[in-house]
């Protein structure tokens, strides 16, 4: 599970493809999975099987409607 500086994990929940930080519990929907690519980013998956993509035409929005990962579905953890 991911969870948000404010508290809430991160949830991929009913039949949206949006990802939310609002869950106050780890329920099967707050799952992703973590898979480190050939750029030494990483993809998400969610419980759902999609690919999580930042989505320029919706304001880099996160959802999760991918089912095949590509550039613009790969992130990069940073430490602060």
């Amino acid at each position: 599970a991911i969870k948000s500086m404010y508290g809430y994990f991160v949830v991929n929940e009913n039949n949206d493809e949006r990802i939310y930080a609002n869950s106050p519990h780890i329920w099967s929907l707050e799952h992703f999975d973590i898979i480190l690519n050939e750029t030494n980013g990483v993809n998400l998956v969610s419980s759902k099987g999609m690919f999580v993509c930042s989505d320029l035409r919706l304001n880099n929005l996160l959802i999760a409607n991918r089912h095949k990962a590509l550039e613009w579905e790969s992130f990069i953890f940073e430490k602060q």
